[in-house]
């Protein structure tokens, strides 16, 4: 297995536990979650204090 075989499988199965505790706290939105598009734009956020 190659280093960059392992650092996909860390990955791949780094993300399936956060989604799995998001999902058993009620934190995720599987609207989005389950959306292709989700991620492809990106969207910046910043408070303007005056």
């Amino acid at each position: 297995m190659s280093v960059f075989a392992s650092i996909g499988t860390a990955v791949n199965v780094s993300g399936y536990v956060v989604v799995s505790v998001a999902k058993s706290e009620g934190q995720l939105d599987e609207s989005i979650y389950n959306d292709p598009e989700a991620g492809n734009q990106l969207e910046l956020h910043t408070e303007h204090k005056v």
